[in-house]
């Protein structure tokens, strides 16, 4: 993790340009390809390093529900990626919180947390633009 932060705060620019739009990127001399080799690899260190702390299960839902849920809170990547991780987090101790009050597995009580947070935000979101 460590060594991911740094080479993810270097190549940030990069790697939003060439998500969003690598035909725009290929013109500001972004090597799109090499990006994306990049983010698998980076990727691919996370998945490993993470598997063996927290399972299969639980890596795979806090990749994607805190994700899911920052981006109907945030305008920019920049906003969604620290969202996503700030509610990441807030889940992880919710979840253990729950846990221990409840008796029951902590990785599906985070797992709970995490979509209960997310079914809030859908819910509010979805009566604002009513």
């Amino acid at each position: 993790m460590i060594l991911i932060l740094p080479i993810l705060y270097k190549n940030w620019n990069k790697i939003i340009s060439a998500t969003i739009s690598p035909e725009i990127a290929q013109c500001e001399k972004v090597d799109v390809e090499k990006i994306r080799w990049l983010i698998i690899i980076l990727l691919a260190i996370l998945f490993a390093m993470a598997i063996k702390i927290v399972g299969v299960l639980l890596i795979n839902a806090l990749l994607i529900i805190p994700a899911a849920t920052s981006r109907l809170l945030s305008s920019s990547p920049e906003q969604m990626a620290g969202k996503a991780s700030l509610l990441g987090a807030i889940s992880l101790l919710a979840g253990i919180w729950l846990s221990s009050n409840v008796d029951i597995p902590t990785g599906p009580a985070i797992v709970v947390c995490a979509a209960a947070i997310f079914f809030v935000v859908l819910l509010a979101s979805s009566k604002g633009k009513s």
